[in-house]
């Protein structure tokens, strides 16, 4: 690949993640999601989010699929067998954000802790330049939505052990379907 076709995918993959972290955080701090609803409508709301999300995705998986290889540091040895461990555990938080188990009382944002976890454990274990952008890009998405949601009170809820066994089958579910499927949408086996 020619080195402008390498940066105009460098471009195009960083668009992506600011396209997805704009979207994605414009309604990350209470306040400013109200003023969003406020302006344009829950339809509308609905629409922008649906628009920009889908823009970022098209957006990343063609700036990152198809790529040269082009390293900024060695991963350590045990970088890969750390995040495939640690994965679980992303999973798990994901999934927790769906039910009203005391992970998500505990944890208060969960889908961003778990997308935090995923995105240091990917970038422990990928030392190229494209997922350096990648997955730099959703942790910082996730610590600014770990920021904003820190003092976020969700109503008072009736918390069941019982949904966090739930999450955790789902999790444990997502992390076997991910493992099965990850040579074929990355390249590189998990399992």
């Amino acid at each position: 690949m020619t080195a402008i076709m390498e940066t105009l995918k460098l471009l195009i993959l960083t668009a992506g993640i600011v396209v997805f972290n704009l979207t994605h955080l414009a309604s990350a701090k209470p306040s400013w999601r109200s003023d969003i609803l406020d302006k344009i409508g829950r339809k509308g709301f609905i629409t922008m989010h649906a628009i920009g999300s889908s823009l970022a995705v098209a957006l990343i998986i063609y700036g990152y699929y198809e790529r040269d290889f082009a390293p900024l540091y060695q991963p350590a040895l045990w970088a890969a067998n750390f995040n495939q461990a640690i994965m679980l555990i992303a999973l798990w938080l994901v999934a927790s954000e769906g039910f009203n188990g005391h992970m998500k009382r505990i944890v208060k944002a969960p889908a961003l802790a778990g997308t935090a976890i995923w995105a240091f454990g990917h970038l422990l274990a990928n030392g190229d330049v494209h997922s350096v952008i990648l997955f730099g890009g959703f942790l910082i998405y996730a610590f600014i939505g770990l920021f904003f949601k820190r003092h976020h009170q969700p109503p008072e809820t009736a918390y069941r052990i019982k949904s966090d066994g739930i999450a955790l089958i789902v999790g444990i579910v997502a992390y076997s379907a991910i493992g099965l499927a990850h040579p074929y949408f990355t390249g590189i086996s998990v399992l």
